[in-house]
Order: C-alpha cells, then sequence, then structure tokens
C-alpha cells in the first residue's frame, strides 16, 4: 500500500502537494476521505486510481454497467471514468461520476500504465489488466443469457467483486435504485421546444442494433393511435442520426415535435415526459436511469438481462410465439422476427392507462 505522511487539518476535505503517490499524477489534488476508519497517526490509505472503461458495446451497456461504476468509485475515489462521448456532456452536468474522459481518449489513457493501479473493461465478458499483467486478462463470470437470465447489471457487480472482494460489503441494491440522477430543467427550455411539461410523450424508434427495432409503420401508428385518444396530449419523437424518419398525416403535424437533440437535452426532455415508447436502446436506457415510464418493445435481446434499470418499465415482448432458438449469429439470418412483429401497435395504447395512473 503507498502512503503519504501528512499533517491532518480538516477532517472532512483534504488538499495536498502530491510529491509522489504511487500512480497519481504530479500536482494539486483535493479528495474527500471517504474511509475515515483508515486514518491513523497521520497517515492516510491512498486509493487505487483504476482505469473504467467499455471499449465494445452500445450506450445502453454502459448505462447498465453504471450502478457498479458508481458503487466502484465509492471504493476508489479517484478512479478515472471513459464516457461514451455522446453522453459525455450530460454526465459532466449532473456531476456522479467524478473524474470522467470522453471514451475517445481511451487509448491514450490506456497508454499511460504508469499512473494507474490497473484497468478494467466493462464488457460481457470484463477484462482487467495491471503493471504485473502487461497483457488484459479476461475476468469470466456466469454467460449473459440473451432472454430471461440475470439482468446485467448483477453481472457486472458480480465481476467487480472478484476483482475486489471489499465490495462485497456493500449493498448493490442501493446503487440500483432509481432515478440515479435527476434534472431541474427551467420553464423556458420547454417554451423554446413548443411543449409544456407532462403535458407530452416521448418515443424514440431506433436503436444502435437494427435487428432489435420495431418496424417504422408500427410507431408511426402507435402516435396517431395516441393523439386520437388523448386529444390534449402532444408527442415529442427523439430522432438519432441513424434513426428511422417517421411520416403522419399533416392533421397531426401540430401536435407533434421531432427533436433533434444532443443527449444531454433528450434528459431534459425526459424530465417533463409522462412516458416513453421505445425498442431495447442506449435512448431507452437513459430514460430509464431518470425512471421514467417506459414502455419497451423487446426482440432478440430479452428483457430479463437487457431491461432498464427502472422499475416502471412496461415491457412488450413476443418471445412466446418463437420456438427457435435465438442468438446473435442466427438473429442475424432469421426472417420471422415474431419476437417483434407479434407486437402490435394496439398493444402499446393499452399499457398507457396503467402508466397514467401512476400519476394519481
Amino acid at each position: 500500500m503507498d502512503t503519504i505522511q501528512m499533517d491532518i487539518t480538516r477532517m472532512g476535505i483534504i488538499q495536498m502537494d502530491i510529491i509522489r503517490m504511487g500512480i497519481i499524477r504530479m500536482g494539486i489534488i483535493q479528495m474527500d476521505i471517504i474511509r475515515m476508519d483508515t486514518i491513523q497517526m497521520g497517515i492516510i490509505e491512498v486509493s487505487k486510481r483504476v482505469l473504467c472503461y467499455q471499449k465494445d458495446g452500445g450506450l445502453g451497456d454502459f448505462f447498465l454497467a453504471l450502478p457498479s461504476m458508481l458503487a466502484f468509485q465509492e471504493l476508489h475515489p479517484m478512479s478515472v471514468y471513459c464516457v461514451p462521448d455522446p453522453l459525455f456532456n450530460f454526465f459532466k452536468e449532473i456531476n456522479q461520476l467524478k473524474n470522467i474522459v470522453p471514451l475517445s481518449d481511451v487509448d491514450r489513457e490506456i497508454s499511460q500504465s504508469d499512473i494507474y493501479d490497473y484497468t478494467i473493461d466493462f464488457a460481457n465478458v470484463m477484462i482487467i489488466g495491471d503493471s504485473e499483467h502487461p497483457y488484459l486478462k479476461r475476468l469470466e463470470f456466469e454467460s449473459f443469457n440473451a432472454g430471461i437470465g440475470k439482468h446485467a447489471s448483477d453481472h457486472y457487480f458480480e465481476g467487480l467483486i472478484k476483482i475486489e472482494p471489499e465490495l462485497s460489503k456493500k449493498d448493490f441494491s442501493n446503487f440500483q435504485k432509481m432515478p440515479l440522477f435527476e434534472y431541474e430543467v427551467e420553464e423556458q427550455f420547454y417554451k423554446d421546444r413548443g411543449v409544456e411539461p407532462f403535458n407530452y410523450f416521448t418515443l424514440h424508434a431506433g436503436a444502435g442494433f437494427p435487428l432489435k427495432v420495431w418496424e417504422k409503420r408500427n410507431f408511426e401508428n402507435t402516435i396517431e393511435l395516441l393523439l386520437d385518444k388523448y386529444p390534449d396530449y402532444m408527442c415529442v419523437v427523439i430522432e438519432g442520426p441513424d434513426d428511422p424518419i417517421l411520416s403522419f398525416e399533416e392533421r397531426y403535424n401540430s401536435r407533434i415535435v421531432v427533436a433533434k437533440e444532443p443527449l444531454e437535452n433528450v434528459a431534459k426532455l425526459f424530465s417533463g415526459s409522462l412516458f416513453h415508447i421505445d425498442n431495447d436502446s442506449g435512448v431507452h436506457h437513459l430514460a430509464g436511469v431518470l425512471d421514467i415510464p417506459t414502455i419497451t418493445i423487446f426482440g432478440p435481446t430479452g428483457p430479463g438481462t437487457w431491461k432498464s434499470l427502472t422499475d416502471k418499465n412496461f415491457i412488450l415482448w413476443g418471445w412466446n410465439n418463437c420456438n427457435k432458438p435465438c442468438d446473435y449469429m442466427s438473429v442475424r439470418s432469421c426472417s420471422d422476427k415474431v419476437c417483434l412483429t407479434s407486437i402490435k401497435p394496439d398493444d402499446v395504447v393499452k399499457l398507457v392507462p396503467k402508466i397514467l395512473e401512476l400519476y394519481l
């Protein structure tokens, strides 16, 4: 364990000049003393500095690993987290992960191995590496079930415990409580977009993996059915650069807003949304960590492992209509996809009254 001798002048936040603290860069560091029981006779146990990233995977995978990252941050507050570039401004604003860099800088960070105790890649099979293991070693744990297996967030935490057994003393459920983040949104934000908070619902029709996407016309029909049933509501369509472009009858135009916004603004739109409709996508997971009631249409990736973190997630999944084996390779050649095609717009509409009851 690296230690540093110093006089303690404040029992909360300590600022000190760094002469040499093992792997820490030269300079000034201000840090919260998380574990007060480690302070004895002027000697402080130095937190490990670990580089945490997820080099492969979509935005949703990052959100599913987030509770484990927050737990790890409590144990090692000086660790650094590589955040997917589209989410960087969002995490910078909410300031929950304290030390972040864009994921596009991950190779540069990895190359600076002298400043980190070790690295963790939050992949489906987690990978760690340190100075004693110049090649990354794979940390194996129970494989993911494509359908109804253990939730992904639990897999990540179990993998971390194998690296840091101290984490087993933490109640992981505290890091799975939603919302993980809350936004205070100024009224002008909504006015600039022509909507009023809690007078609209949001919808996103895309996903990073196209084979998970419900048919475009189904989303269009769903919006039209809901606007007919709820004449006082509007719809905000979240449209990313690679998402399907939806079209509607002209009579709906005044009640539909298409939001081509960065994700930090999408989060603000979610904060004023009654509910959200989506595929199994990264946007659906963003709604989840904000605890937004969500209707999610699942296909080849099942909700048991991949649903968002909110318990207000209303699931539609047609897996019981399929008797074929399903994995990453077979789904690419699947012509039926009854897991998706058996879900109809009416199925979505029927769930909305249950969501609106949450506001009573």
